[in-house]
């Protein structure tokens, strides 16, 4: 991300900017709240869930194969 070039007794650093593109996609998703929304949804499904077996005494299954 940095570029550093010796010039005589001083050293120069320069930010690359191409370098950061792939930062910035990544950090772009973390602000995209309708993917958040969507993944605490399944959170608060699983949580309730667990706690209806726990009361129930039920214990969590694995889920379904399809076989076609």
């Amino acid at each position: 991300m940095v570029r550093d070039t010796v010039v005589g007794r001083h050293r120069l650093y320069e930010l690359d900017p191409t370098r950061l593109a792939d930062l910035i996609r990544w950090l772009i998703q973390l602000t995209r709240t309708d993917l958040w929304e969507c993944r605490f949804d399944a959170l608060e499904t699983e949580v309730y869930r667990a706690r209806r077996d726990r009361r129930t005494g039920e214990t969590p299954t694995a889920p379904q194969e399809r076989t076609a």
